[in-house]
């Protein structure tokens, strides 16, 4: 019997403005489906960006350009002073003005603001806070997904027909976070 595989539950990150914490919801594949996860943690504050005097126009906004060095990436960032507000798409925030648009240098990654509504006045409904089923630590988190593709990789070679020879490489991580704090050297 074949099975598929795919991962219904979406991601969501909240920022609470008290604790100035992400609050993020994520999936990890166990025991053979994807697993809901809560994991916390604060960088807020703590994104050092690079101003830049670069200037453009989104959804009637002027924006000003931004770069920081962020988990192995290079962002770019397009924010609008007017809506002085420090957040942004994802975990990229602290800018003294709104993110509309973000990107690395590679435009692997892209975010942009489709529309612009001010004011707001459904927040309660659109703006709630991510439950899961478990609470983890972030490095545990991200240990668990390492793990996980391990565990592909040894399910793979498991199913070789014998007398078969691999070549064992590291695999490259793949999606928003490539580097973590901890493994810097």
């Amino acid at each position: 019997m074949n099975q598929k595989y795919t991962n219904t539950i979406p991601n969501e990150y909240y920022f609470n403005l008290y604790t100035q914490t992400f609050i993020c919801l994520e999936t990890a594949f166990e025991n053979k489906k994807f697993q809901p996860y809560i994991y916390k943690h604060n960088i807020a504050g703590k994104m050092k960006w690079q101003l830049e005097n670069d200037f453009k126009m989104i959804s009637g906004y002027r924006c000003q350009k931004a770069t920081i060095r962020f988990r192995g990436r290079n962002y770019i960032a397009w924010f609008a002073p007017k809506i002085p507000l420090p957040y942004g798409p994802w975990k990229l925030n602290g800018l003294p003005g709104l993110i509309l648009e973000a990107y690395d240098d590679t435009k692997e990654v892209y975010f942009s603001a489709n529309q612009i509504t001010i004011p707001f006045d459904d927040t309660q409904e659109k703006l709630k806070k991510p439950t899961a089923v478990k609470e983890i630590a972030f490095k545990a988190f991200i240990e668990k997904r390492k793990q996980e593709s391990e565990n592909v990789i040894k399910s793979i070679q498991a199913r070789l027909p014998k007398g078969s020879k691999t070549v064992s490489t590291n695999v490259e991580r793949k999606g928003l976070e490539l580097t973590y704090e901890w493994e810097k050297k």
